[in-house]
């Protein structure tokens, strides 16, 4: 087994805790991304399953070894950065094969090794080129290809398309995961970007402060995240200060402050009259044209009304100063008809309303 096992790891730097007892298991062969903001920890957890960093207490298990106190060399990783950190001074050839050599391996054998890797990633016909000579995308294939050439149990990568332009972001995100499920490889991917790590991950892991929040797979993880710092981060929301104005064989009614209520299907038992925080998806809120349709509805002042082509994106904002992002995909001529700062009315799937209790905790 290659996976990873990180067993109670807390790192500190003097008295500052950057990793507060995580627990993290990563199965071979998986893709799993560190995500969250800057400064919760996500570089500095990569950094110690790599060997850089050494934690304060818990276990690091790479396969069936402990490599907690292992040197970087001794654990038989690989480590891909945003800036390529290719040698300028060698050829994409000479850069490949350094690693080859460090191992021992002839010399015929390496430059099949070579040819093999540039083949991965369609750059055969740039063996003797300087990285200077290539573009941004293309030196990243090549830092990616010289980590895995040495075929490392574990292929680690530090925000690798943080330096890259959005195209050629989503053309590489899409290339990393078809080659390393192609080797069969472990990867371990680090970024702040959300659609990067949904469409490229297995699963997900969520830092907040050096905390593990949740980690599950991508879809799992959108619709149905354990607290309300999930929901706000992954994805894009709306979150109302509610109150809780009923609630019977598992469906309640929520007053949204000064602006109408919403409905919810809530499984544990709970009180009238207990405040809220309710999340909604943009795509989970629909416009309401017929006047009559008033019950369950929230009323707003349209601050932006943008078509874009498969829907129509309103800003709105309620009579207290709360803002809701609503995108119409269904009645797409009456939405875009709508003008700016006139009064409209909106509905929430119930199925598809989120409800947080006031410390953040999921109510299920």
């Amino acid at each position: 087994m290659d996976g990873i096992l990180i067993e109670n790891v807390t790192i500190m730097y003097d008295d500052f805790v950057a990793i507060n007892n995580v627990s993290l298991e990563i199965r071979e062969g998986e893709l799993v991304t560190i995500l969250g903001p800057s400064g919760c920890g996500k570089t500095t957890l990569l950094r110690s399953i790599a060997g850089f960093i050494t934690p304060v207490s818990g276990r690091i298990y790479i396969g069936d070894e402990d490599v907690t106190y292992l040197p970087p060399q001794k654990r038989d990783t690989a480590m891909i950065f945003q800036n390529y950190a290719l040698w300028p001074h060698m050829t994409v050839g000479g850069n490949i094969e350094y690693g080859l050599k460090l191992k021992g391996m002839p010399r015929e054998l390496r430059k099949e090794k070579v040819k093999e890797m540039l083949r991965l990633v369609k750059l055969e016909d740039q063996v003797d080129k300087m990285p200077t000579q290539l573009s941004g995308g293309q030196q990243q294939r090549i830092a990616l290809v010289r980590a895995l050439a040495v075929d490392p149990k574990v292929l680690l990568c530090d925000e690798p398309l943080s330096n890259l332009d959005a195209k050629i972001r989503v053309e590489l995100r899409t290339e990393i995961r078809e080659i390393a499920k192609r080797l069969g490889i472990t990867v371990v991917y680090v970024t702040h970007d959300q659609s990067e790590a949904l469409a490229i991950s297995d699963r997900i892991a969520v830092l907040k402060e050096g905390e593990l929040q949740q980690v599950d797979p991508p879809l799992k993880l959108f619709n149905d995240p354990d607290n309300q710092f999930v929901g706000e981060f992954i994805g894009e929301s709306s979150i109302f200060n509610g109150t809780i104005t009923g609630a019977k064989a598992g469906e309640i009614n929520i007053e949204i402050d000064n602006a109408g209520t919403v409905r919810a299907f809530l499984e544990e038992t709970t009180k009238t009259g207990k405040p809220v925080n309710v999340l909604i998806r943009p795509q989970d809120m629909s416009v309401v044209i017929d006047e009559k349709e008033r019950l369950d509805t929230i009323r707003g002042t349209i601050k932006s009304n943008s078509f874009m082509g498969d829907h129509v994106r309103l800003s709105v904002q309620l009579p207290d100063g709360q803002r809701a992002v609503i995108a119409e995909r269904e009645k797409i001529e009456e939405a875009a008809s709508l003008g700016v700062n006139v009064e409209a009315r909106f509905k929430a799937d119930p199925k598809k309303v989120l409800v947080f209790d006031k410390t953040g905790r999921r109510m299920r």
